[in-house]
């Protein structure tokens, strides 16, 4: 018996032993795919036991997350996981999770929402070229998985940037979830696919033969295109087992202890204590990346372009720096990056989960990504940026055109529900400047965060300068912009604006909330000491939104007040429709003359 069949073996019965001894989990989904990945793993991949991080590495991407006893049993096979810890398999005190998590050091990012995996993967396979290494990243997608749209967003993009570095296996094991996937075993109609997505494809039929998976992977490795690999590998899901094998209902569940005993025996000898090696790669010799913020400001600008021009200044001192745009550049203004470092700049078209996917993947290996789109098309990508939470990164996110103060376009491009959404991330940063002082501070504080996901609320219009370059910005912040007075009104972003105006007919107490997560609660303190009353104005719904965050922290006892987007909007001047919604200085006056 070679060392590979005894590998297959131990890799099979693990599968079957750790899954029905936690009594749930997806052995018919990981036995399938158990030849395809034996092989990769332990005839191509590359990589150092003792370092995970190593640049050098090959990485190891499991989309299909609920693969994970495959996942586990691979790294157990060659020694990095003992027996017994696989026997804590989905325990609470363990580090082998129902879906891979970065508690296991080798993970690169958590998976198992559907259709992400390949997005990170193209992140770290640009990483790598970047970082110069000759690292592949091999991901592992499940056919039911394809029906998700951010798979395909991901092929494009690999196709794109030549990324001949990636390989991606499909596991065409024909069923899914509750019954037959939409290309069940047609591996012709998948190949054309995704060979009009740019793809180098090969196809391996029956994908449960181990010497036909060697032979695939030995053209793979030959292949001398620059076009991104995919290896179709059509199988038999719960192959091995003949009480499961490629029977719809399997799809989630587990043998009992009875039939698991006998699908071993059925396997013949199997050695558990036998480990096959790895093959050894080069010594990371790279240095850790340290991040130097640019402190140039730029008075006279909107938001948005006062972003623009930040990075731009930031990137010559810090080349790890990269921004990724969703096709509107030249409306969120990192069009001056493209055009002075185009190393620096990567156009994710209209893609927006796949650019967050992207990021993580770049994240992961070294780089500080800022992803640039308006904001109220952030939200289409927040299952990625939930998942990003998971997978110990930094991610930077600025979205512009928020609010109903963009205008004539319409409700359609109004972000009014984003900060709601970010707030809800795990230690998230939800900031929100009013002009470019505030804007390029706060960027800067954004650049210098080793670990965390951040988000840049970013008005489209200039309309003048708040602050000039001494004033001063912190994560948790705010700034007191008059007097002190009985009336407060908390504010940022474009509603800084309308409260100013309204001092300007009455004494008032302006207090520009641009940090809305952390939140300012010494602040809010002083609020309450000092005032009889507070006024919450925003650009957004009052749910989730500023007014929420300040209720939260339970420190106010003085009546409050909300204005907020509570209104349908339509297309309109900014003006109107700052008035329509009641959001502008003639509603803080009303509201002023009805309550105090």
């Amino acid at each position: 018996m070679s060392d590979l069949t005894k590998a297959l073996k131990q890799i099979q019965a693990n599968i079957l032993i750790c899954s029905t001894t936690a009594g749930s989990g997806h052995p018919s989904s990981s036995l399938s795919a158990a030849h395809i990945m034996t092989a990769i793993f332990f005839t191509k991949m590359r990589f150092d036991l003792n370092n995970p991080k190593n640049i050098n590495n090959d990485r190891l991407i499991f989309s299909k997350g609920h693969a994970s006893p495959l996942y586990f049993s691979l790294y157990r096979a060659c020694g990095t996981i003992s027996q017994d810890e696989m026997m804590k398999y989905r325990q609470f005190d363990s580090r082998l999770e129902g879906h891979p998590s970065i508690r296991f050091p080798f993970v690169e990012a958590l998976t198992g929402s559907l259709g992400q995996g390949l997005g990170i993967a193209v992140g770290e396979a640009i990483a790598l070229k970047k970082r110069g290494s000759a690292g592949k990243i091999y991901c592992l997608v499940g056919d039911s998985e394809l029906a998700e749209g951010s798979c395909y967003e991901a092929f494009n993009s690999a196709a794109y940037y030549n990324l001949d570095n990636l390989i991606t296996v499909i596991d065409m094991n024909k069923l899914g979830q509750r019954g037959v996937t939409q290309l069940s075993h047609d591996t012709t109609i998948l190949k054309k696919r995704l060979e009009s997505f740019g793809m180098e494809v090969f196809v391996v039929e029956n994908g449960n033969n181990m010497d036909d998976c060697l032979n695939i992977m030995h053209l793979v490795a030959y292949s001398t295109t620059k076009k991104p690999k995919v290896v179709i590998a059509r199988t038999v899901k719960g192959y091995g087992v003949a009480k499961i094998a490629g029977k719809e209902g399997w799809h989630g569940k587990v043998l009992t202890k009875e039939d698991c005993i006998t699908a071993i025996k059925d396997l013949g000898d199997v050695d558990m204590k036998f480990t096959h090696p790895i093959m050894p790669v080069a010594k990371d010799t790279s240095e850790d990346i340290k991040i130097t913020p640019s402190l140039k400001v730029i008075p006279g600008l909107s938001p948005r372009k006062a972003y623009g021009e930040y990075l731009a200044a930031s990137i010559e001192k810090n080349p790890q720096l990269l921004i990724l745009d969703a096709e509107v550049s030249n409306s969120t203004f990192v069009d001056v990056v493209n055009k002075n470092y185009p190393n620096n700049f990567l156009e994710m078209f209209i893609a927006e989960q796949n650019m967050i996917s992207v990021a993580t993947g770049l994240s992961k290996l070294g780089f500080v990504p800022f992803c640039s789109t308006f904001a109220a098309f952030v939200t289409r990508a927040f299952d990625q940026i939930r998942m990003a939470q998971y997978a110990d990164c930094t991610l930077n996110i600025a979205g512009s055109h928020c609010g109903v103060s963009i205008g004539a376009d319409g409700p359609s491009q109004m972000a009014l529900e984003d900060i709601a959404m970010m707030r809800a991330i795990h230690d998230s940063w939800v900031l929100y400047p009013c002009d470019s002082i505030s804007t390029m501070r706060l960027s800067s504080l954004m650049l210098n965060r080793k670990k965390g996901i951040n988000y840049l609320r970013l008005t489209r219009d200039f309309i003048e300068d708040v602050y000039d370059e001494k004033s001063d910005f912190y994560i948790g912040g705010s700034n007191l912009l008059t007097q002190w007075n009985e009336i407060a009104i908390l504010c940022n972003g474009i509603t800084v604006f309308e409260a100013l105006s309204v001092n300007k007919i009455m004494p008032v107490t302006v207090i520009d909330m641009y940090s809305v997560k952390p939140i300012d609660t010494k602040r809010l303190k002083e609020i309450n000491s000092k005032c009889k009353l507070v006024i919450v104005i925003e650009d957004h719904r009052s749910e989730g939104g500023l007014y929420d965050a300040v209720c939260a922290t339970q420190t106010l006892s003085i009546p409050i007040h909300s204005l907020s987007v509570n209104e349908i909007p339509r297309s309109g001047t900014r003006e109107e429709l700052l008035n329509y919604c009641k959001i502008d200085k003639d509603a803080i006056l009303e509201l002023i003359a009805n309550v105090y």
